[in-house]
């Protein structure tokens, strides 16, 4: 090759080699949480934290094809000491309810005292997210929402002070405490209130029941009614978001006055809609079931599980939940369910959602806590049973996920492995739409379970 081709060569090398900008090492953190605040003090640094689940796709995407770009990797390092957790693993599950995360990736930017100062969340490109943190140094270096704190002791009836500071947070970091939106509502008439902007206002940052914002939405429900039915969705979460607390408290007295609250939910918003749902007793045992589930307390959660099922699933077949599914199917297309200007795409998921729900869910969930909490093969084999009949009165893809796990506690691994790629396979048979998003993330976590499976298979 002559010298001249040699240098052409080596020319376009160099163009095409300076603009690959994969494979650099964004450098996270492995310490303990507590360790990372102590650190980020001492350095003065700001904390970027990527929270993330197992069942994540887009966790995963970010890895692979964002973090791995070399401006995205050399401006975080040079910005932040960065840090990777779980979500539902370990201290992840605390940094997950201190921060109000429900939804993954999140991102958070934690400022040297270890405060939030944004959170952002989903799949970002790589120019996006190095804007998203410029964003999170911008509101660092402004230190408004600090200074907001500070006014806060003196302004607790200053309505103009309050409403500024409960949008910037909610704008911000995606949650508004508790303390500042219950001193709002405290300073405003009930006229005030109910005025759209402050009802979405409420509504949107009603994160927890405990709080004088969900009381005043539920004695005013009819007032919210243009909201339904994504208003049913919010509370429900605050129900829930609370049940997650209480539970991590184990307090029993706080979960009795919680199951009060929800089942007065319920019943309002039955009789405002006129919408069946299941009986309020079943409902008062599924939150317990929830609590002591995420309380982890074993003796009393299996002490509730069979009856609660056998409540549940008395008299059901295949053939009565086939025909539920064709009347329900039935009742959208001849708009008997678009009660109150709700005939959507959402209003037709919430109604098809609805017919999934009962005994089939009930002994899935059931068995999938039952392979989570439990070693002992008599538990084990009573997780099997329930997990089976679950199959045969409505199989799910999602539902192979509980029977693996079970399968690979009584040591059958291949079997496990078996049965979670018929469950990959049934998803892939299945219409999306028709699936809850539920049973969506319990497949992505069915997908990295399998992953797992087979890389500890000898």
């Amino acid at each position: 090759m002559s010298s001249f081709y040699k240098t052409l060569f080596l020319s376009i090398f160099l163009v095409l080699s300076s603009s690959i900008t994969f494979g650099q090492e964004l450098q996270f953190l492995d310490a303990k949480w507590d360790a990372l605040l102590s650190k980020a003090k001492a350095e003065n640094k700001m904390i970027f934290v990527d929270t993330y689940t197992d069942w994540c796709t887009y966790c995963k995407v970010m890895d692979k094809e964002v973090f791995t770009q070399k401006k995205v990797a050399n401006y975080l390092n040079e910005n932040f000491l960065n840090y990777k957790i779980n979500a539902e693993k370990g201290e992840g599950t605390k940094v997950a309810l201190q921060f109000y995360l429900k939804e993954y990736p999140s991102y958070l930017f934690l400022n040297p005292d270890g405060e939030l100062v944004y959170k952002t969340v989903g799949f970002l490109e790589g120019p996006a997210f190095i804007a998203e943190a410029r964003r999170a140094i911008g509101y660092h270096k402004k230190n408004d929402l600090a200074e907001m704190e500070i006014e806060y002791a003196s302004k607790k009836e200053d309505k103009g002070f309050l409403k500024k500071y409960v949008r910037q947070m909610d704008e911000r970091l995606g949650m508004v405490k508790t303390d500042l939106l219950d001193s709002y509502i405290s300073v405003l008439s009930e006229k005030e209130l109910l005025k759209e902007s402050n009802m979405e206002l409420l509504l949107y940052n009603t994160k927890y029941a405990n709080t004088k914002a969900f009381d005043f939405i539920l004695s005013h429900f009819d007032a919210f009614e243009e909201f339904y039915p994504k208003m049913a969705r919010l509370l429900d979460n605050a129900i829930f978001n609370t049940l997650d607390m209480v539970a991590e408290q184990n307090d029993i007295d706080v979960l009795k006055e919680l199951q009060v609250k929800n089942k007065t939910l319920i019943k309002t918003t039955m009789e405002l809609f006129d919408i069946e749902t299941a009986s309020l007793e079943r409902l008062d045992k599924k939150m317990e079931l929830i609590f002591h589930k995420k309380a982890k307390n074993k003796t009393e959660y299996a002490s509730l599980a069979p009856a609660y099922l056998e409540m549940y699933v008395r008299g059901q077949t295949k053939e009565k939940i086939l025909q539920t599914e064709i009347e329900a199917i039935k009742s959208i297309n001849d708009g008997a369910l678009t009660n109150r200007k709700i005939k959507t795409r959402k209003g037709e998921k919430i109604a098809l959602d609805a017919t999934n729900e009962g005994a089939v869910i009930a002994l899935s969930d059931i068995a999938d806590a039952y392979a989570e909490l439990y070693n002992e093969e008599a538990k084990l084999k009573q997780a099997l049973v329930w997990i089976k009949k679950a199959i045969e009165l409505r199989e799910q893809p999602d539902q192979y996920l509980a029977y693996a796990k079970i399968m690979k506690k009584l040591g059958a691994q291949d079997e496990a492995i078996v049965l979670a790629k018929k469950g990959l396979t049934l998803s892939d048979q299945i219409n999306a739409n028709r699936l809850t998003s539920y049973q969506l993330e319990k497949l992505d976590e069915l997908e990295a379970f399998l992953e797992n499976l087979e890389a500890d298979k000898p």
